[in-house]
């Protein structure tokens, strides 16, 4: 019961976690196309996503889509 749960928070915490990536880089783009400081964004939202998948693994052993 406990292992079900974990993997169906692990599910829920991927399409969580990818649906924000995908988010950021959009708003990303948006806004490296009005304004310089946007170029940060992106490197930024992906190392986000980077570190969060290497946290999930570290802690629980679950290896995330990324």
């Amino acid at each position: 019961m406990k292992d079900a749960a974990i993997r169906g928070l692990a599910r829920l915490g991927r399409v969580m976690i990818a649906g924000a990536a995908v988010g950021s880089i959009y708003s990303g783009v948006d806004f490296l196309q009005t304004t310089p400081i946007g170029i940060f964004i992106i490197p930024a939202g992906m190392a986000l996503v980077s570190a969060t998948g290497k946290w999930f693994r570290d802690k629980w052993g679950i290896q995330l889509p990324f």
